[in-house]
């Protein structure tokens, strides 16, 4: 058998041939009983003309309300057979925004709105993506432009020494962001495609907190801040390198976002079957817009927020916290500070 022949659809009746196939098979069936009616009366000797005519006239009748009922059904069926088709077509291209309507069955209908919902999904995913790669397409050209540029300044004749200093530690801030972009890039999409924490131990989470902690004791002494930490001793199951990451990217948002002299509070306490955990600051806040978006992938609030980070730590404290069957929440008012509270299940 031939490609072509492989490829070509297999015959199908059009959605009128077989309407007009059913008409007429029932117009058919009316004539054989009004022909079998007929000779039955003629057989009984009961067939009289008047009778004879109110059969045909019956027939006949018969025949103009099936013709009828063809003119107004055939029109809208075929109708609404070729939006269908239209829809499929659309799914089939990739346009996911389209919609399957409602039928009169509610069994069908319950396959129809599972298929919307599918297709609302993958609509969903569709943006995205799409803002996905737009975001991460800025935050990559930022650091790229800042190093092609400076790297061009550091080959000219007429550099002073303290200026290539300048300009080399420039370059490496800028190499070190891109180098935390692309890991924090990897991590999520691990994260994303992970359905479960696969390894688990059972480990002290109150230790965690004050380890996590003091790895940035430099860094709020350079700023004077006041670090307190109030843990009760808790025994936690699960992945302790992630939620290291949880605990890492708090304080350092905490710290990143607080004033000289401020103080950052680390508690846990245990509530019913659940460990929870507040990191807080008295930093600048945020606002109720920025809280609507401020576990967004890529998003980092106003235009004060962005002056480090690039807006993947806390979609991944998000996704880890998931992960862990938790939730993660946040309070905040502008020039007042944020709380952000996780809370994690005890008994898994």
């Amino acid at each position: 058998m031939s490609k072509k022949n492989e490829n070509k659809p297999p015959f199908r009746f059009s959605f009128a041939a077989r309407i007009t196939f059913v008409v007429f098979f029932c117009l058919l069936i009316s004539v054989f009983l009004t022909w079998g009616l007929a000779s039955f009366l003629s057989s009984l000797g009961q067939l009289t003309a008047n009778l004879l005519l109110y059969i045909l006239l019956l027939l006949g009748i018969s025949a103009l309300i099936t013709m009828v009922i063809f003119r107004l059904l055939t029109p809208p069926l075929m109708a609404s057979e070729q939006k269908m088709q239209d829809i499929l077509d659309q799914i089939a291209k990739g346009n996911f925004d389209v919609r399957i309507p409602l039928t009169r069955s509610k069994y069908v209908n319950q396959t129809i709105e599972n298929i919307n919902a599918a297709l609302e999904e993958l609509e969903s995913l569709k943006i995205m993506r799409s803002n996905f790669i737009s975001d991460f397409s800025h935050e990559l050209k930022t650091p790229m432009v800042t190093i092609n540029g400076f790297a061009e300044l550091l080959l000219a004749d007429d550099v002073s020494e303290e200026e290539r200093k300048d300009y080399a530690r420039i370059i490496y801030d800028e190499s070190r962001r891109l180098t935390k972009l692309s890991k924090n890039i990897l991590l999520l999409n691990k994260l994303n495609t992970q359905a479960s924490v696969r390894e688990q131990t059972e480990y002290a989470l109150d230790e965690q907190l004050r380890q996590s902690l003091s790895l940035f004791m430099r860094e709020m002494e350079q700023k004077d801040l006041q670090p307190e930490c109030r843990a009760e001793e808790i025994t936690f199951r699960g992945d302790p390198d992630l939620l290291q990451q949880v605990w890492v990217n708090l304080i350092s948002n905490a710290i990143k976002f607080s004033p000289p002299g401020g103080k950052i509070t680390v508690s846990l306490e245990r509530q019913n079957n659940t460990a929870v955990v507040r990191i807080a600051d008295q930093g600048c806040g945020m606002d109720e817009e920025t809280l609507k978006h401020i576990f967004d992938q890529f998003y980092q609030g106003d235009a004060s927020r962005t002056t480090e980070g690039n807006g993947l730590g806390l979609a991944i404290v998000h996704r880890i916290v998931e992960l862990m069957h938790g939730a993660v929440l946040v309070r905040s008012r502008p020039n007042e500070g944020s709380i952000f509270t996780v809370i994690l299940p005890l008994d898994k």
